[in-house]
């Protein structure tokens, strides 16, 4: 019986071990699993902290990029701007058989704007290093991601639009060289002040058919392609500042909307609110011009409308019945004359000033089904010598129908026999 006890109390106190040590032994199993995975995580957030940081690098990189590209569009800009007014005041002397010596000078200027290759080099190394580093997935359906990506089709797209501007342009210009007539002075038309009075009297003929061939006014309207590039510059220039803003604010995983473009108003036929910015005409959207009666001499002189830093100035030298200054809609794929829809808005401001004070002119617009033959509704201004604003309600421009409006601004002088100059600062939509 003793024998029994005792082999009870073994057995017992050897279950009671075992038990303790199996629950030891599950124990250091779970603090090693457990260390595991602490290290692991560990490891896991060391390498999402390098990633990100490198990401972090990747992105205040490419940002710097676009700020350097930002800053190289301005002066394309411009270029692209006086190129493309130029061409539009050059038709102004195709009616004429005479010129003078400033006349030549301008012929010259627009040949000049118009065969000169400039390019929009975009600094792409941030960007294609961030492509190759394996972390922009991180980026993937956040608002950064979509402004990068708009932003660089963009760019592409700005390329495409350079090279094939100037793959017109280099025959035209090829052209006019094999045109040029024998014997005649290098100069000639670059620096038509050096010739005498009666070999600049001599040539008349020659500057006549150079005006006239079909081939200057080809290259003319070759520069109708540098609306398309400053829409996409001011696009870029949007999507590039809301690139670098998000980046300054550290809003790298949030997805933002996607800011609007002049381009995304512009496709969807839409009315752009700018007619003139602080003296710069919107000519990636508006085709600036001047007309008096068709049925008489032209009164416009090619520098009758000058872009004068913060101001445009029209001089008109008198001489006609009427005359008007008038922007209009310009090569929008649409049956007909070209519009754009203006009924998201409601109001005209405008920022004007007279050259002596007392000048009166007409304020008007057209829609495209509006006859020519009919005087516009008009709302009169009475200037003065200092810069004032004015701000016109759309209603008076009724029945005007804005949702296919043609001329979107028009400045008409009538009576016109007297000369008349004033200047536009701001002329916008609100």
């Amino acid at each position: 019986m003793l024998l029994l006890l005792r082999r009870l109390k073994h057995n017992s106190f050897m279950n009671t071990s075992f038990r303790k040590y199996a629950a030891y032994a599950v124990g250091e199993l779970l603090l090693v699993v457990v260390g595991i995975l602490i290290a692991l995580q560990i490891d896991n957030w060391n390498d999402d902290r390098k990633e990100r940081a490198m990401l972090d690098s990747y992105l205040e990189s490419i940002a710097r990029n676009i700020r350097e590209d930002l800053g190289e569009l301005r002066p394309l800009r411009e270029h692209r701007l006086e190129a493309r007014h130029a061409a539009a005041m050059f038709d102004l002397l195709r009616t004429k058989d005479r010129f003078d010596v400033n006349e030549i000078y301008f012929l010259n200027h627009v040949r000049e704007l118009s065969t000169r290759e400039i390019f929009f080099n975009a600094n792409t190394s941030g960007f294609e290093a961030l492509k190759n580093s394996g972390v922009l997935n991180r980026l993937q359906g956040s608002g950064i991601e979509h402004l990068l990506s708009r932003y660089y089709d963009t760019v592409k797209q700005v390329g495409s639009l350079e090279n094939s501007l100037y793959d017109v342009v280099r025959p035209i210009s090829l052209e006019m060289s094999r045109e040029r007539p024998p014997g005649l002075e290098e100069y000639a038309f670059s620096n038509p002040g050096a010739l005498s009075p009666a070999r600049f009297e001599e040539l008349q003929p020659v500057f006549t058919q150079f005006v006239k061939s079909p081939i200057t006014l080809a290259l003319a309207e070759s520069q109708s392609a540098n609306q398309m590039l400053m829409l996409h510059y001011d696009s870029l220039q949007i999507l590039g500042r809301s690139f670098i803003s998000a980046i300054e604010a550290g809003l790298l995983d949030r997805p933002e909307s996607m800011p609007r473009t002049p381009f995304d108003d512009w496709s969807e036929n839409l009315g752009l609110p700018n007619i003139v910015a602080e003296g710069q005409p919107s000519l990636e959207a508006y085709i600036l011009f001047g007309i008096t009666p068709l049925d008489g001499p032209r009164r416009f002189r090619f520098d009758s409308i000058q872009l004068k830093g913060d101001e445009v100035h029209i001089d008109y030298p008198g001489g006609a019945d009427w005359a008007a200054i008038y922007w209009m809609v310009g090569n929008v794929a649409t049956a007909g004359r070209p519009y754009l829809d203006f009924t998201a808005f409601s109001k005209l401001h405008l920022e004007l000033k007279g050259n002596s004070g007392g000048e009166v002119i007409n304020v008007h617009v057209k829609d495209t089904e509006y006859p020519d033959d009919r005087a516009p509704i008009s709302v009169d201004l009475l200037l003065s010598n200092e810069w004032q604003t004015y701000e016109i309600d759309l209603a008076e421009f009724a029945p005007n129908d804005f949702s296919r409006l043609h001329v979107v601004l028009g400045f008409g002088i009538v009576p016109a026999e007297d000369p008349l100059a004033f200047s536009v600062r701001n002329a916008r939509y609100h």
